[in-house]
């Protein structure tokens, strides 16, 4: 449960951090692209946010498969005990009283 917890504020901190991103960038292209080009902190910035970018994608990625994977095998349990039932059906058939 604490791992839980860990990666869940790590998630919201990467997607905090690439909203904050995307928002500097197109803030910049559109009113100041050459500040961009002349100095180095800006770049180091941008390559930091991009960095960021990417991260989050990839932890939402990784959310999703783990996601998916549980419900599939849910899904897989369920299939194995509704088989099962139906085996001991045929097995021990109700007895009918006529």
């Amino acid at each position: 449960m604490k791992e839980k917890r860990k990666i869940q504020i790590l998630f919201s901190f990467w997607i905090i951090l690439s909203i904050l991103a995307i928002s500097w960038i197109i803030f910049n292209i559109l009113f100041d692209f050459n500040i961009i080009l002349k100095q180095s902190i800006y770049q180091f910035f941008i390559i930091f946010c991009s960095l960021s970018l990417i991260i989050a994608f990839f932890s939402i990625k990784g959310i999703i498969q783990d996601v998916s994977s549980n419900i599939q095998e849910n899904e897989r349990k369920e299939s194995c005990i509704k088989d099962y039932y139906q085996y001991t059906q045929l097995l021990d058939p109700p007895e009918l009283n006529n």
